[in-house]
């Protein structure tokens, strides 16, 4: 998605275009989402988000996070 995101930000902004998009976080910790073999780290996660905020107003993100991954601590938890 990173390297598509002025492309996304054109098609969002079209007016036959709902505004929204799903982009699955997973976890809020980079050593979790390793553990799940996962190629995107939060920095991504968070640029690809501020981005797409800052060229779509209207823009509606849904996520998904995953809790109580196994081995997951209270500290990645949080």
């Amino acid at each position: 998605m990173l390297d598509h995101l002025p492309t996304i930000a054109k098609f969002l902004n079209h007016p036959r275009v709902f505004s929204f998009v799903h982009i699955p976080v997973q976890s809020g910790s980079d050593v979790v989402l390793e553990r799940l073999n996962r190629e995107d780290t939060i920095a991504d996660f968070e640029k690809v988000c501020d981005y797409l905020l800052r060229e779509v107003p209207a823009l509606t993100i849904a996520t998904d996070i995953i809790c109580g991954f196994p081995g997951e601590t209270a500290e990645q938890f949080d």
